[in-house]
């Protein structure tokens, strides 16, 4: 979710953000886990009676995430890929949306409805790398030398540009 905070972001203080960098974009999360809630009875019961849900994930050393409805909620209201609202970023801020081919937990599709979203809004200055062999953490040594070489990209951009 953190691309999807960080577009949230520059549209509320496009003064303060010179770029971005995603990693595996999940933008419009919220909407997603609101159908993986849906899918499971008991996880509706358990989202209605208390207020949250443990979901199961691997990434956390609990062995679960707990979404509070109040988090499900508030993201309807700052849904990005609902072609109807305004994606207004600064003008030409470089963008780059990295996602692994091999991500089994958020789709690479995400990435790339983001990316279309964002460069159908008038920005010029945006690139989706799509990592072949790269899962969600893209950790790998090699991975991690893109993340660096595209941030070093990013990086120079900023510095040689007027929108900073």
């Amino acid at each position: 979710m953190g691309t999807w905070l960080a577009v949230l972001t520059a549209m509320q203080r496009p003064d303060r953000v010179a770029g971005i960098i995603g990693i595996a974009s999940a933008p419009d999360y919220t909407a997603l886990l609101r159908r993986q809630i849906g899918c499971h009875k008991a996880w509706v019961r358990e989202l209605d009676e208390k207020g949250y849900v443990d979901l199961p994930t691997v990434y956390d050393r609990r062995g679960y995430y707990r979404i509070h409805r109040e988090l499900i909620d508030e993201g309807d209201a700052h849904l990005l890929l609902d072609k109807t609202k305004d994606v207004a970023l600064p003008d030409g801020i470089p963008i780059r949306l990295i996602h692994g081919l091999d991500d089994e937990d958020i789709s690479s599709q995400y990435s790339r409805r983001l990316a279309e979203r964002l460069s159908c809004s008038g920005n010029p200055n945006v690139r989706l790398e799509l990592i072949e062999k790269g899962d969600h953490r893209l950790s790998s040594p090699e991975h991690l030398q893109k993340i660096h070489d595209i941030l070093d990209e990013v990086v120079k951009d900023v510095c040689n540009s007027s929108y900073s």
